[in-house]
């Protein structure tokens, strides 16, 4: 049997009382094979899956490839089922092609089921395959795009800015990989100058994202400088597609010169800027060495951030010779990460003779709860496919924004999990049981924290169901 583990809504869930549930249901097992294995990202079109029914369970005639449905998670886009030989009447096997077409591709590893439709089959009700494992084409990711940096430090290190890497996809043959990073203006560095992933390493492993910071330094000139921070694979690992020459994207970091015409930034109404009051919140942006020409409207200015849809909708009167403005901001999506928001005074709204672009300010997301996947599939047998813990899955929780207090103080936040089946055991400290608790704090309230479920074994042939839940339990 094949225990399906499914999110009834989404995996992100915010506000105090938030609640994450999985939908846990156990079916009778077809079994599915696939070639070329194992599957990923490059071979998935025209690779085949042969679906072999139960025991005692045969297909009825008019069997297409609309009897089944493939179940991928996390989604795979433009992955379809192009052709079908087999699945004859009275036959206990069939053969599907996989399509590729519009969209397909992914940067995630998935998971890969097939459906058979009860239409389909003698039984009476659908069947689902156990899960292959896809992984995606090899590749570094990174947390954000550029950095928006000052080049005097002040009081709250505006010379300094952070962001994250992690790999795509998992490296068996290789015991690790190194990422180097390298910035092309001397003035703007990054440390260290490479993150290692390992193998044998937890704290290190391929999924685990590791950070670079990127300074800037003082100079006497000024100019705003601009860098470029690049990235590398050091040492070739071919068996896993993570060798020199593979491309990784680069960050593109803005610095404002303190000896130049400069912008600051900083929120008006409310002064703390979140995911809740984004929409309509206003920021002042202030000149230094320069002042606004005559004409500024808001599309004398552009958000810079990783936010979706931001934008500046509105602009209070602004005069010649003017050295503020209070900008409204609109605002229609979500994230569920801290992010930082500049502002881009485009060159022809001030006396300076380029763009300017001002520090940064915060914004968190709304508290909440995270979860890393969507849906999980496990074997109800341990040795099911040929594996040792064919039972056991994983998936990691975190919390969506930082819960420091107002006051400042270090601030606990418990996260718990439960089972309402016995035969599900999850575990977030090595000892399965239906109910597991996560504590976070200040200091480590965005590092995915991992539970492990567990699948046992019965003898009653009856299809199960559970919901695992989530819900914060207690703040200090």
């Amino acid at each position: 049997m094949t225990i399906t583990v499914a999110d009834a809504d989404a995996n992100t869930a915010t506000g105090d009382e938030a609640t994450l549930t999985f939908q846990v249901t156990v079916l009778d097992r077809a079994t599915v094979a696939a070639s070329p294995s194992p599957l990923t990202e490059a071979n998935l079109d025209g690779a085949t899956l042969t679906v072999t029914l139960p025991s005692g369970t045969t297909f009825e005639s008019g069997v297409s490839a609309s009897s089944f449905a493939l179940v991928t998670t996390p989604a795979i886009p433009g992955l379809s089922i192009g052709g079908i030989t087999g699945g004859a009447s009275g036959a206990t096997s069939a053969t599907l092609t996989l399509a590729t077409g519009a969209g397909y591709g992914f940067s995630r590893p998935s998971t890969l089921a097939v459906r058979v439709l009860a239409a389909a089959h003698s039984g009476t009700s659908a069947l689902t395959t156990a899960a292959l494992s896809v992984s995606p084409t090899p590749g570094v990711t990174l947390s954000r795009s550029r950095l928006a940096l000052q080049e005097a430090p002040g009081t709250n290190n505006a010379n300094r800015g952070t962001y994250t890497i992690v790999m795509d996809s998992p490296f068996t043959a290789c015991n690790g990989v190194q990422v180097a990073a390298s910035s092309d203006n001397a003035d703007v560095t990054v440390f260290p100058s490479n993150r290692s992933f390992s193998s044998g390493n937890q704290l290190q492993a391929w999924n685990r994202p590791q950070t670079f910071t990127v300074t800037v330094a003082q100079d006497t000139d000024s100019t705003h400088d601009t860098a470029t921070i690049s990235h590398s694979i050091l040492l070739d690992c071919p068996a896993d597609g993570y060798t020199t020459s593979l491309s990784i994207d680069s960050l593109s970091v803005t610095v404002n010169d303190d000896e130049a015409p400069r912008a600051s930034l900083s929120a008006t109404n409310p002064t703390t800027l979140t995911e809740a009051n984004l929409d309509t919140a206003t920021v002042t942006v202030a000149l230094a060495n320069a002042s606004f020409s005559s004409g500024v409207t808001a599309a004398s200015f552009e958000p810079v951030t990783d936010i979706p849809n931001v934008s500046v909708s509105q602009v209070s009167s602004v005069s010649s010779g003017d050295t503020s403005a209070v900008l409204t901001l609109a605002f229609s999506g979500d994230f569920t990460a801290v992010e930082t928001l500049a502002v881009k005074v485009l060159d022809a709204a001030h006396t300076g003779s380029e763009d300017l672009t001002t520090g940064t300010v915060s914004v968190t997301p709304t508290p909440g709860i995270a979860l890393s996947r969507t849906a999980l599939a496990l074997e109800e047998d341990p040795a099911a496919g040929g594996g040792t813990r064919a039972n056991v899955g994983t998936y990691t929780v975190r919390l969506t924004a930082d819960p420091t207090t107002a006051s400042g103080d270090d601030c606990l936040v418990s996260i718990e999990a439960t089972s309402n089946n016995a035969d599900v055991a999850i575990d977030a400290d090595g000892t399965p049981r239906t109910t597991a608790r996560l504590n976070f704090a200040a200091a480590d309230w965005n590092t995915p924290q991992t539970v492990t479920v567990t699948a046992s074994g019965d003898a009653d042939g009856v299809d199960d169901a559970a919901t695992l839940s989530h819900r914060r339990t207690t703040s200090r």
